[in-house]
């Protein structure tokens, strides 16, 4: 949260007997990675913030023979709020492609097709996607930071609760789509086989933190659906660890009622799932994506 660096960092320093900008320097630095993406870490604008000048410029001198772009700002709490500022963003704006969604399916349209319509405008607008929640140690936590310092001080957070409130309902939705496309076709939830697609909350990366696949699973199973996932990027132990069964590629999927995408892992051989099992559940777009169409499969 803004002042965290000044109140509980500086604050430990100076007691301790250093004394700030002679003996110590300090500044904050948000973390920016794009774990799986193509983006070296010395090509990512790297924001610092001293809590004084002298310690800033410090750190900038630092951080520019690491990396090709350093962007100071005025203080430590600037640094601090960018990094809450643009994971919130990501946060709510995937809060509205993911109610988008629900509404797209009440009404019939696919919200695929509508979000890439609307990124046909070259101003003004940016796609993001739905899917089945966030995840990772950003997204879903970061915000929260920022709504405890609002609440502290008596800010509005509205943007941020109601973000949280639309993407922690999305595994459970995430379910209830799975039991209705089950009973359409005369089957129960319960009793059922479910193949899941990928558990990480990322394609091709192997951590599950935070991921709201992982949540879907253990959803699934606990209404009594037998699951089963296919999951390259983790052991067979991590996978298990979640009360499922993990399998292999190549295994036989004539028993599977209905597979859901999950994770949009790239080492997947998304056709033979679709040729056999009888209807497939993909939230991530990952035959729209693949330039694959199959009429089982049914998007989010």
């Amino acid at each position: 949260y803004p002042g965290t660096t000044e109140e509980i960092i500086v604050a430990s320093l100076t007691a301790g007997g250093f004394e700030l900008d002679e003996e110590v320097f300090v500044a904050y630095s948000p973390e920016r990675v794009d774990p799986g993406s193509a983006f070296a870490i010395h090509q990512i604008p790297k924001v610092v913030g001293g809590v004084s000048e002298t310690s800033g410029a410090v750190a900038a001198a630092a951080y520019g023979r690491l990396v090709d772009e350093v962007h100071l700002v005025s203080d430590a709490k600037v640094a601090e709020l960018s990094k809450l500022l643009e994971n919130t963003y990501r946060s709510v704006n995937i809060a509205l492609a993911n109610e988008m969604a629900q509404l797209a399916d009440e009404l019939d349209v696919s919200i695929w097709e509508t979000i890439d319509a609307a990124a046909t405008k070259p101003f003004g607008f940016q796609p993001f996607y739905p899917g089945p929640g966030v995840g990772g140690h950003c997204i879903p936590l970061d915000p929260q930071y920022l709504a405890w310092k609002a609440r502290e001080v008596g800010g509005s957070i509205r943007f941020i609760d109601l973000a949280e409130q639309v993407n922690t309902n999305m595994p459970k939705y995430v379910v209830e789509r799975v039991a209705r496309l089950l009973n359409d076709r005369g089957r129960a939830l319960k009793g059922s086989t479910v193949l899941a697609v990928g558990l990480t909350y990322k394609p091709n990366i192997a951590d599950d933190r935070e991921s709201p696949s992982v949540e879907v699973v253990e959803r699934l199973a606990q209404r009594g659906a037998n699951v089963h996932v296919i999951e390259p990027m983790l052991t067979q132990a991590s996978v298990e660890a979640h009360g499922v069964t993990a399998i292999n590629q190549g295994a036989t999927l004539g028993a599977v009622d209905l597979a859901i995408i999950l994770t949009d892992h790239d080492d997947v051989d998304y056709e033979e799932i679709a040729h056999s099992v009888p209807v497939v559940f993909d939230t991530r777009g990952a035959y729209r994506k693949r330039a694959l169409s199959f009429s089982n499969v049914v998007e989010i």
